[in-house]
């Protein structure tokens, strides 16, 4: 069995949200953000490949987001395809999607 990081881009999203209730004044300079106080959030996939399976562990963000949340969280393109050409696989190749969680 074999395990791939696999991008599938970044995202921007909320400082404050994602630091929840501690205050802005605590983190604002150990933690760079833009001028939208939006944090750089890395898509990182997991690919397990093994002789009859390979088992995509979430997708990221996908391709299909409104141009209001475009500009809300200023999303990379979809580097998902790419990222497992560069494996030398194809999206066609994978057998199975685990999903922890969602995105939009």
């Amino acid at each position: 069995m074999k395990l791939f990081k696999v991008s599938a881009g970044h995202y921007w999203s909320d400082g404050g949200a994602l630091m929840g209730v501690l205050p802005y004044a605590i983190w604002k300079d150990k933690i760079q953000t833009d001028d939208r106080r939006r944090q750089k959030m890395e898509l990182n996939l997991l690919l397990i490949v093994s002789e009859d399976r390979k088992i995509l562990v979430d997708t990221g963000l996908g391709n299909r987001l409104s141009e209001r949340q475009r500009d809300i969280y200023q999303p990379s393109d979809f580097a998902l395809p790419a990222s497992l050409g560069e494996l030398g696989y194809r999206d066609t190749d994978i057998t199975d999607v685990i999903m922890t969680h969602l995105h939009f």
